[in-house]
């Protein structure tokens, strides 16, 4: 049987917090729709590393802290929150107006200020999806995602014997932030396809995906040919996903890459069909996935202990300013309604909910993390 904590929090505690913004309750109906498939149940079993024998124990000395307690009054954390996950394609010096899917450099760049200056914090899409998130008390986890392998998206050039990115590549720009705002974080998520070979520049197609997971990111399949999977058989379906996983696994020994993106955001068109992009074999070669992105919103935003969470189908926003639906559109959104952002408590062995959304908790996927609630403040 699965084990469940549940704990009660006092409505104000007595120790103080830096954070000072108060948010008020969410709606029960968020306004989007929801999808309609089970989400599997990821426990989440955290191990922590026994301490080195001292050679002079001092039994009355009380060690430090390692995190100040959360004043849950004041940050109000909601871990079941809506949270973006953005798509990204080409980053370009210039682009048409009605070029939707192209995001230029400074555009890139005031995108990551604007989230940053709103209190969000990279977090990987791996990390998401299985429920790992670090993100610091009374912040928002956020994800990057780039689809096609494009090489304004990521590539490398040699510089003295040395691989590094690309001068103005997408990853070389949010690297280039991270660094100058360390609290923002370092993670980012790169679907790619087969046809042509991903990431063009130098290096091997090891070498480029390698840097990618020594450097904080993800890699996930888009089919060989970035095709049409409404449109493909069985066989189809298997060969397109079968070929892109055995490049990345063969690059990759010791990874394992969880994540589909759809091409175009199109599915199999039958339900029988549609597992077979989660699990199938071609010419010998068997795969297997966790989860599939949509190319925009089909749904809430939101992480695996949300209720309606769909891992088939969840939601993207895409990178954009200026369209209904898109990245600035959200930001604006979630600036008018902050009471809807999943803000984190800092400890992801928790899930903590203000008690009157307690209702948005599916509480089948909470598995051995602990699920806190508590009382709003009266304003």
């Amino acid at each position: 049987m699965k084990r469940m904590f549940i704990r009660a929090i006092a409505p104000v505690l007595l120790l103080a917090c830096t954070l000072t913004a108060c948010r008020a309750g969410e709606p029960i109906a968020d306004g989007q729709r929801y999808g309609t498939d089970k989400p599997t149940d990821t426990p989440v079993t955290v191990s922590t590393p026994s301490p080195s024998p001292s050679p002079t124990p001092t039994p009355t000395t009380e060690p430090e802290p390692t995190a100040k307690p959360v004043n849950f009054s004041v940050v109000k954390p909601y871990e079941v929150g809506q949270t973006m996950v953005i798509m990204y394609h080409g980053i370009v010096d210039s682009r048409a107006d009605n070029e939707v899917y192209q995001r230029t450099r400074e555009e890139l760049r005031n995108d990551l200020q604007a989230l940053y200056d709103r209190g969000y914090r990279l977090i990987s899409m791996k990390d998401l999806y299985e429920n790992n998130v670090t993100t610091a008390a009374g912040y928002t986890p956020v994800v990057i995602t780039f689809d096609d392998g494009l090489a304004s998206s990521f590539s490398l050039v040699e510089e003295n014997g040395v691989l590094v990115p690309t001068p103005g590549c997408g990853l070389d720009i949010i690297m280039q932030f991270a660094a100058e705002h360390p609290d923002f974080g370092m993670a980012a998520t790169f679907y790619v396809n087969g046809a042509p070979t991903p990431f063009a520049g130098a290096g091997t197609v090891a070498e480029r995906l390698q840097f990618l997971i020594d450097n904080g990111c993800d890699v996930g399949n888009h089919t060989y040919s970035h095709a049409d999977l409404y449109t493909l058989s069985a066989e189809g379906i298997q060969r397109e996903m079968a070929l892109v996983d055995k490049m990345i696994r063969e690059a990759l020994p010791d990874y394992e890459p969880i994540g589909v993106a759809y091409p175009l955001g199109k599915r199999p068109e039958s339900d029988m069909l549609r597992p077979l992009v989660f699990a199938g074999e071609s010419d010998g070669w068997a795969y297997t996935y966790e989860y599939g992105l949509a190319v925009g919103q089909s749904g809430v935003s939101s992480t695996p202990n949300r209720v309606s969470f769909n891992p088939w189908n969840l939601s993207r926003v895409r990178g954009g300013h200026g369209s209904e639906m898109d990245l600035w559109w959200f930001i604006e959104q979630l600036d008018e309604f902050p009471e809807r952002r999943y803000i984190s408590d800092g400890d992801p062995n928790t899930i903590a909910v203000p008690n009157e959304y307690a209702h948005n908790v599916d509480m089948e996927t909470i598995g051995q993390k602990e699920l806190l609630l508590y009382d709003l403040p009266t304003e």
